[in-house]
């Protein structure tokens, strides 16, 4: 008898919700309840639905029906799955666009995608996007790793096709196992209202408009500002520079650190270098400028977790910098001009005082990568993708969301301190990466190493080098005061700069005889380097309290026989320790003022 009521209670209770949950955009099935709902936009908060049931070709030949929003191209829309339990594995077909395929500069975005997502947190476990094709692909999840979890689809639609020309849709169909019925959902009419979903839009379409040939416009004067960030305004491609430079003032004074917190961030592939004077370049895109740096002298590398310099840096290597305004006396250094500053200001940071690349940046803040699994890309370049998500803390400018990156054969995956096979990437491991350019300005591996005993080995090799290289050539600081002696000689006061190996500063710290040069804001020291430094005799030395970024906190007061011209506040010198006799190569001196004027300003490929 209670089974009977009980039945018939639910069967009134179906009978009374069902019609309410069809004027909110759910749509039920008789068998499994509500298995979809339709939300608005956040682009686009009262517009209606674009999701419909149509057929559309699979890459199998066949012509299942999709929930596609392809006729409907200037709508926006997010349909939402039941929950479900994770299985092991969900496959589904995908169809569709992210923009115009004809200028992907422009118009290929991320605001078109099929995301899984924890039903409980609204965590976002795994994404994809559409193919750009015309032909459903299909993709594959491997979801072992939270199998059971409850979990429901997302699938967005933000592109609300601005320029007309369609490329602005996608349509999903065949999950496996069905978790959701396709066949289930039912058109929601233009006069339903509808919530809005909280999903990612971090690419607006429609503020975007129709690429068109740059022309150029008078510009007024670029006035320099504070060590204050600035954000660029456009992302039209600059041409050579053919304007007059353009001078910026206002960065750090010779002789003193700058203030916590100063400078820009900014991030790019390294594709220039120059070792000799510690330059280069970063391009961030396929179709952004050139990033074009000088290091400030007291500007720190760092490259597998160790202090490195530039000289260090593999080409392309993707790395992450703090950039000041030029330094005082620095200021031609990289040419600018008004036409590149328009479009692009945050090109007048250009002096460094810190370069990492991924390893470096992330591992040292605390974060490191958990592996989500394996995903195959779909589109006209399909590429396998590493699928992670972020452990540790939120960090500036880096990536604080779960990530695709390109991975294959060239991919130098470590383990045990060998080389293994990609495959030994499992899912749940925690893994720490380094990137470079992919196509379609994604990211891809160039390292991955699967423990910390892997990247302490590459941690140890590089310090061993930088060693090396610092001993031959001296450590770097600047002056901060000078005595001059009547008889000749005198007292020279240094502060070393920061970023250096440990072990250097104790070498110091254990000497009492030490020899010091005058050298340039690039480190070049000149051609008495080795032969002509004075000798000199610790006097006192201090240690200075919670440094700056790019000091030591190091400070030695030395008595020198010889007082040279390059000794001066504020001047560059290079301090050498109880270390090897070294004749450096005669390209890294600098031997006459000609010489000493062509390394004062870099010279643009």
């Amino acid at each position: 008898m209670k089974q009977v009521i009980s039945h018939t209670l639910a069967v009134m209770v179906v009978g009374i919700i069902l019609p309410v949950m069809d004027q909110t955009a759910a749509h039920a099935d008789e068998k499994t309840g509500t298995q979809w709902t339709v939300f608005a936009h956040p682009s686009d908060p009262k517009g209606a639905s674009p999701w419909f049931i149509k057929g559309h070709k699979c890459s199998d030949g066949e012509w299942p029906k999709f929930i596609s929003s392809s006729a409907r191209e200037k709508l926006t829309g997010v349909l939402r799955s039941k929950p479900f339990a994770a299985p092991e594995t969900l496959s589904f077909w995908l169809i569709g666009h992210r923009g115009h395929p004809a200028y992907p500069e422009k118009f290929i975005h991320e605001n078109n995608f099929v995301r899984l997502v924890d039903a409980k947190t609204g965590k976002e476990l795994h994404r994809v996007y559409p193919p750009s094709a015309d032909v459903a692909q299909r993709f594959e999840w491997n979801l072992s790793g939270i199998k059971g979890r409850s979990v429901h689809l997302e699938v967005v639609d933000g592109d609300n096709n601005p320029i007309g020309k369609g490329y602005a849709w996608l349509a999903v169909s065949g999950f496996a196992p069905e978790v959701v019925k396709v066949a289930s959902f039912k058109p929601v009419e233009d006069s339903a209202k509808l919530d809005v979903a909280k999903v990612p839009y971090p690419n607006p379409v429609a503020t975007r408009p129709e690429p068109k040939e740059a022309k150029a416009k008078p510009a007024k004067p670029v006035q320099a500002k504070a060590n204050k960030p600035a954000v660029p305004k456009a992302k039209n491609p600059v041409a050579a520079p053919t304007q007059p430079q353009v001078i910026i003032t206002g960065g750090p004074k010779r002789g003193v650190f700058p203030e916590e917190g100063a400078g820009i961030h900014a991030h790019g592939d390294l594709v220039i270098s120059d070792p000799v004077n510690r330059r280069g370049a970063l391009r961030e895109k396929r179709h952004s400028p050139r990033h074009y740096f000088a290091m400030l002298p007291y500007g720190m590398v760092w490259y597998h977790g160790a202090p490195a310099d530039i000289r260090d840096l593999p080409p392309g290597i993707h790395m992450h910098g703090r950039f000041l305004l030029p330094m005082e006396g620095e200021e031609e250094t990289i040419p600018l001009t008004e036409k590149l500053l328009k479009n692009h200001e945050n090109h007048r940071y250009n002096h460094a005082i810190l370069l990492e690349d991924d390893v470096s940046f992330y591992s040292r803040r605390g974060r490191s990568w958990k592996v989500l699994g394996f995903e195959q890309g779909g589109g006209p370049a399909p590429r396998l993708k590493l699928s992670v998500e972020p452990v540790g803390p939120e960090i500036e400018g880096g990536i604080n969301k779960a990530a695709l990156f390109d991975i294959d054969d060239s991919t130098r995956v470590w383990k045990d301190r060998q080389l293994v096979n990609k495959d030994q990437i499992k899912e749940g491991m925690d893994v720490q990466v380094n990137l470079t350019w992919g196509p379609f300005d994604s990211l891809a591996t160039m390292d991955v190493w699967l423990d910390e005993t892997s990247l302490k080995a590459n941690r140890e090799i590089q310090r061993q080098r930088h060693l090396r290289m610092i001993r031959s050539r001296f450590l770097p600081g600047w002056v901060d005061e000078v005595k001059n002696n009547d008889t000749g000689g005198g007292e020279v006061t240094v502060t070393f700069f920061g970023g250096m190996d440990q072990e250097l500063y104790d070498d110091l710290r254990k000497s009492k005889s030490l020899k010091i040069c005058n050298a340039e804001t690039t480190l070049r020291s000149w051609n008495y380097h080795q032969e002509h430094a004075s000798p000199a005799t610790v006097l006192e030395k201090k240690e200075i309290k919670d440094p700056p970024l790019g000091s030591s906190g190091l400070q030695v007061r030395l008595k020198v026989t010889q007082m040279l011209d390059g000794f001066r506040p504020g001047w560059v010198v290079r301090v050498k320790g109880p270390w090897i006799y070294v004749l450096l190569p005669w390209d890294e001196h600098i031997k006459d003022a000609e010489a000493y004027e062509k390394s004062r300003k870099m010279i643009l490929p």
